[in-house]
């Protein structure tokens, strides 16, 4: 009997492995399906709406964040927006079991990364004032976000990718910084591009950036040498 008990679990274990697999490839080819009929209707409709348009890579904010990392390591390649997926790898013995986990990390992304000959050296992510939305960002997309945030700290710990995280609320400690930050999002509300308003606006937003990039700077620089990327 014991024996039998053996076999049952053995075939148990194989049979949700098998269930996990077909259930992402299921998830797969539904998501393929829904994505070619949204750009079927984009393709028909695309001489009068013309929606699917060009875009900058990061924002002003996280512009500032590369300028420092480029700043401090001059001989790393920097590349952002780059995919979980293609930072990590689980063993081929291992994707079935670990399924529904690749399904969800799939989707994420970080900031940064710094690199020494293609290989990941540290991660940087940058969390704005847009990280969780406006102030009005209703409670689950917020746990959604913090959620993201969590399981990529775990994966990159896991693969040993020291992880930095540059958030932009260590820095309204500075009172000088936090009135130049209100001034800029006051103005970024109400931008317009008639003058003189417009010149305002360009002037204060010159000198949020120039601040938020040494801001940047000062707090990546004492972290790299913690971690000895920089000397």
């Amino acid at each position: 009997m014991k024996k039998i008990i053996q076999e049952i679990e053995s075939g148990l274990i194989t049979s949700n492995r098998l269930v996990n697999k077909a259930t992402y490839e299921l998830q797969q080819y539904n998501n393929e399906l829904e994505a070619l009929k949204k750009l079927q209707i984009a393709a028909q409709n695309y001489e009068n709406k013309k929606f699917i348009q060009s875009k900058k890579i990061i924002n002003g904010e996280e512009q500032q964040c590369m300028l420092a990392l480029k700043e401090l390591l001059p001989d790393k390649d920097i590349f952002t927006q780059i995919s979980v997926s293609a930072l990590i790898n689980i063993p081929n013995e291992f994707k079935d079991e670990y399924a529904g986990l690749r399904q969800y990390y799939d989707k994420l992304y970080v900031d940064f990364v710094v690199c020494d000959y293609y290989k990941p050296r540290v991660i940087v992510e940058y969390q704005g004032s847009g990280h969780y939305g406006n102030e009005y960002v209703q409670d689950n997309i917020k746990r959604g976000v913090e959620l993201r945030d969590f399981i990529k700290k775990c994966i990159f710990e896991m693969a040993k990718i020291p992880l930095l995280v540059v958030d932009i609320n260590d820095f309204t400690k500075d009172q000088a910084f936090k009135v130049t930050m209100d001034s800029f999002t006051k103005l970024s509300q109400n931008k317009n591009s008639k003058e003189p308003a417009y010149n305002e606006y360009r002037k204060v937003a010159t000198d949020y950036y120039m601040e938020l990039k040494v801001n940047i700077k000062k707090y990546l620089e004492a972290e790299l040498h913690r971690l000895n990327i920089i000397n």
